[in-house]
């Protein structure tokens, strides 16, 4: 029994000493904890992002209270929510695990490439290196010579795109009570009745409904066209017009379109300078036939 013991324990004291091996070999220094803020900056003054990833660059600026993407020489809207969670994360981030200091290291940890850079003005104030995932939620992160593993900024930065790609048509409270579809010379016409909506005086299937009216309220481009030219060729396909509960109309016109094997819409909607590519699944509960929607 007593000898079972030793090797039991001489198997731990192995295994153990194999590990720290390992960590040692793989980041040049045994895993240390540590635990500080990585930033020391006043994040509400930040006014300027850069963030580098996918070998592109992307300008994020701050001007009169809202955030912004600068791309081909033109300023786009971003989306205020993934830039707000950006900033929250690094400014929530502490510097707890420490895996190297050594530059050996960085390229394997792939703390090289991508970084985000934060500016007050025109003063850069923080910088960090963005690796590899080291686990769930996790990344290899670096910030001068310390890499660490902290929140995953993978997860805020992929897509490399920040712009507001939601075309904000409808949205979840806006109640609409009427929707004209028209497709191919013929008319949907719903109507808001109590509870129930109505299609050319026929009670529609609520489900289906409900289905429409979410593919209105969460319509999202996968690219933003700002050509007149495009605009003012574009022949519609689909045209939708919704009136609200407020009494506001909103109306948009959809034309299909085709690169390589990819099917999408050119979207106009009535008021804005721009237009959107939306991939063609966003309108898949909107481009159907009246029986579709009415009960059986």
């Amino acid at each position: 029994m007593r000898t079972t013991k030793k090797i039991l324990t001489l198997l731990v004291i192995v295994i153990l000493l194999g590990v720290a091996y390992f960590l040692r070999g793989k980041s040049g220094s045994l895993v240390k904890k540590e635990e500080k803020k990585a930033f020391m900056i006043d994040f509400r003054k930040i006014d300027k992002i850069n963030i580098f990833a996918e070998g592109k660059r992307i300008i994020l600026v701050k001007k009169e209270g809202r955030w912004f993407q600068e791309k081909k020489g033109k300023i786009f809207k971003a989306d205020e929510k993934r830039v707000g969670n950006l900033i929250s994360t690094a400014k929530g981030l502490d510097i707890q695990t420490v895996i190297s200091h050594n530059p050996k290291n960085f390229t394997s940890l792939g703390v090289n490439d991508n970084k985000i850079e934060f500016y007050q003005g025109k003063k850069k104030v923080g910088e960090l290196f963005v690796g590899k995932a080291w686990g769930v939620g996790e990344d290899y992160l670096r910030i001068r010579n310390t890499v660490f593993i902290g929140s995953s900024f993978n997860d805020i930065i992929f897509p490399s795109d920040f712009r507001d790609l939601s075309l904000h048509f409808i949205s979840s409270q806006s109640k609409p009570i009427g929707i004209i579809i028209r497709k191919g010379g013929k008319t949907m016409s719903f109507r808001k009745k109590g509870d129930d909506w109505v299609i050319n005086g026929k009670t529609a299937d609520r489900k289906k409904m409900d289905y429409l009216i979410n593919d209105l309220e969460t319509l999202r481009a996968s690219d933003i066209v700002s050509s007149p030219k495009v605009l003012e060729s574009l022949t519609p396909y689909l045209y939708i017009k919704v009136r609200l509960g407020s009494g506001k109309v909103v109306s948009l016109r959809a034309q299909k379109q085709k690169e390589g094997e990819k099917e999408f819409y050119l979207i106009e909607i009535e008021g804005k300078k721009v237009g959107y590519k939306v991939d063609k699944f966003y309108l898949e509960n909107v481009d159907k036939d009246a029986s579709y929607f009415t009960k059986e």
